[in-house]
This record gives structure tokens, sequence and C-alpha cells, in this order.
């Protein structure tokens, strides 16, 4: 049985509040526009700034945004700029994050295959999704192709 969620009346985790609770305000052209819009403001004022950080891994705004537009046009080449689902197949890395900036960008949805899912898990979802496509790096390339 599926339980629906009233997203209007659900309390926020008091976990995740700012330490004073503290509310912070931006003016409202700052949080007009889609996602897309913001990082790429974002990434012009600051293209040298740290956008993603994971581990040993590093990259600026100006080379995330860079890595997100060759996605956004590779997906787009070959499967047009309509919508579809395109499932991602990455392990906890900045490549996770540049494919899915990519992914909004070619105006495409997504989901995530975790790698660590059962083999039976991954394919049931490529499969019950009809996914088109499956973006992933070259260390799971081979898992990508078995789920096909």
């Amino acid at each position: 049985m599926k339980y629906p969620i009233d997203l209007a009346r659900t309390q926020l985790n008091p976990r995740i509040q700012p330490p004073n609770r503290a509310a912070v305000s931006f003016p409202a052209g700052e949080i007009k526009g889609s996602i897309v819009q913001r990082f790429e403001k974002i990434a012009a004022r600051r293209p040298e700034g740290i956008a993603v950080k994971f581990e040993a891994q590093v990259l600026t705004y100006e080379a995330l945004n860079g890595w997100a537009n060759r996605i956004a046009r590779a997906v787009v080449e070959r499967r047009d700029a309509h919508s579809e689902p395109i499932a991602l197949l990455f392990g906890p890395v900045v490549n996770a994050i540049a494919a899915i900036l990519g992914m909004q960008k070619a105006g495409k949805f997504f989901f995530a295959i975790d790698p660590q899912f059962p083999a039976e898990r991954a394919r049931f979802l490529s499969s019950d999704t009809q996914a088109p496509l499956i973006l992933t790096d070259s260390r799971h390339f081979e898992l990508a192709r078995s789920l096909n």
C-alpha cells in the first residue's frame, strides 16, 4: 500500500536547521529562475571558485559548467531534446554532479542507479523506466552494458 505524504504539513527535520534557526533572506531576483540559470550566474561571477569537492576531486565552477555543457550536448546529439528518462550510474564522485547538471541543461529527467545495488535491482530499474540511455563513467561501463 502506498502512503501519500502531504509536503505542506511535513515538518522540517530539526537536525538540518541552521544552529541558531536564523532564516536567510535572498533578494527575489536571486531565487527566481531554473537551477541551471542560477548555477550559470554563479559560474560567471566566480569561475575559479570551488563548485564541488569530494575527497581529492575538486572542480571549479568554470570546469563543472564546461563539463556539464559537454554532457548535455552529447546527450542531445544522441537523444534529441525531448523529455525522457536517462539513467545515471555513478558512485559518489564529482562525475555524478556534472552528469546531473548536464541532464538539467539537456532538459532530461534522470534517475540514479547505485552501482552498489544488487544486479537484479539495477536491471529492474533500467527495464522498468525504459531509459534509452545510461550515462556512466569508465569504472561502471561494463555494469551499464549488462543492464541493457
